[in-house]
């Protein structure tokens, strides 16, 4: 009796959680529709980079992925160290003109590393928080103004998610909370930001296709001059190499 229980529970869950999302995931893509009519010519000193979203089920889980969006190129890595203790790797590279009266143009190249706790709480769901640092170079060109600058890019991370998991799909709810600064030789920019994003995956065995949206809402920056890109979509793949712990 305690098991039918505990299935209809989880179902419920499961069927909440489903609910919620995707009631999240069309306003996430309003929003992004209507800042992209706005904001599609501007150069950002802060552009981020796709949450790395892992699930890892046990020791020895690698996962590999890539993906391209607003955000460039996204590599992700993430291995499980233990049955509850995760590490993930995080690159970028972005190059973007944009014909606008500046003539302007961003690249950015970007890495980050981080380590993390994640537990199963039923045979559905998990629970993931991890934190990290990156460093990166983000370079602006504006071509009227005559001026090139180059920004060090430097910033923590930490990120708590929640995860649902179904036969071959999975969603994932995460928060990721950074602070930025950029450094040149006579500019300092810094910021506080929290970045909700919405990652989907569906299962072929071991390979997944990735879609992710994600927001980026200022919390606090030192100046009102710091320009940030405020959405994302990424689409992707990413390749699960089981190698457990008991192999």
């Amino acid at each position: 009796m305690k098991s039918h229980v505990d299935t209809r529970q989880t179902n419920k869950f499961i069927y909440i959680s489903m609910v919620i999302a995707n009631r999240h995931t069309h306003l996430l893509q309003v929003v992004g529709v209507i800042i992209a009519l706005f904001f599609q010519s501007c150069a950002a000193h802060y552009a981020t980079n796709m949450v790395n979203t892992p699930m890892l089920k046990q020791q020895g889980d690698l996962q590999i992925g890539g993906s391209v969006g607003h955000l460039g190129l996204n590599g992700q890595l993430a291995y499980a160290v233990s049955d509850n203790v995760g590490v993930i790797v995080n690159g970028k590279q972005h190059e973007a003109w944009y014909a606008d009266d500046l003539a302007t143009s961003n690249t950015v190249m970007f890495v980050e590393a981080g380590a993390g706790y994640y537990k199963w709480l039923s045979e559905h769901s998990i629970f993931e928080m991890y934190g990290g640092y990156g460093l990166g170079e983000v370079n602006l060109v504006h071509a009227q103004k005559n001026t090139d600058i180059t920004y060090i890019l430097s910033r923590p991370f930490l990120q708590p998610s929640i995860g649902v998991q179904a036969d071959f799909f999975s969603l994932n709810l995460a928060t990721r909370f950074t602070h930025a600064g950029l450094r040149s030789d006579s500019i300092q920019l810094s910021g506080l930001f929290i970045e909700p994003a919405i990652t989907t995956k569906l299962q072929f065995e071991q390979l997944s296709a990735i879609y992710q949206m994600g927001i980026v809402r200022t919390l606090h920056t030192d100046t009102p001059e710091m320009q940030v890109l405020p959405f994302w979509l990424a689409f992707g793949l990413q390749y699960k190499f089981d190698f457990t712990k008991n192999d």
